[in-house]
């Protein structure tokens, strides 16, 4: 029996969706779909001190791999100057900046925080990518963009913040190409696996 890509992926989701849930059950003793006590501005409204010891604490979890991994994967999507990407909670558009200078793609930055999309604006001017890179404020679950608008999708450490994934892919779908393709990473914050075992 041949399994396609496509749908090795998707089991991939559902299987990473399950132990997901388990893993945090497990922890903390609290259903995943139960109410949480913090919100995601909370988490990411902190000074620029901490706001970058965050970012290095996320790029640690390519150990041992760089950060560059990931660019390193999109490439293999092999995106073009004519390539329109949605970076999908883009924080303060490092990514999606990025992106832009390695690829000479057109980048759209979506994120719901108010002081990720001050940051965002920042990092843009300060690169001088306003024509290249955008971003908007904006909710993942109920994206004010147009239908088959990306040709690709970059989405890093996002998908443990959204209530329904399956809402989420749904949505990722809706405003993809046909034959668009999404990269997501995530961490798994855990001590089950060894250090470097990812």
């Amino acid at each position: 029996m041949v399994i396609s890509l496509a749908t090795r992926q998707i089991v991939f989701v559902i299987i990473y969706y399950y132990w997901q849930r388990v893993l945090f059950q497990s922890t903390t003793g609290q259903n995943i779909h139960d109410p949480v006590q913090v919100t995601v501005e909370e988490i990411y409204n902190e000074s620029e001190e901490e706001y970058q010891a965050l970012l290095d604490a996320v790029d640690e979890s390519l150990h041992p791999r760089g950060p560059d991994m990931l660019y390193d994967k999109f490439a293999g999507f092999h995106p073009t100057p004519n390539s329109v990407v949605l970076d999908l909670g883009c924080r303060d558009a490092a990514h999606a900046c990025e992106l832009s200078r390695r690829f000479g793609c057109r980048v759209v930055g979506v994120d719901l925080i108010d002081a990720n999309i001050a940051r965002a604006h920042r990092r843009i001017a300060d690169g001088r990518l306003e024509d290249r890179v955008q971003v908007i404020q904006g909710d993942i679950l109920q994206l004010p963009l147009a239908d088959a608008m990306f040709d690709f999708i970059w989405c890093r450490d996002v998908l443990g913040h959204m209530s329904d994934l399956h809402l989420t892919f749904a949505t990722c779908a809706r405003v993809l190409k046909p034959g668009g393709r999404m990269l997501n990473f995530h961490v798994f914050a855990t001590e089950m696996f060894a250090r470097g075992s990812g």
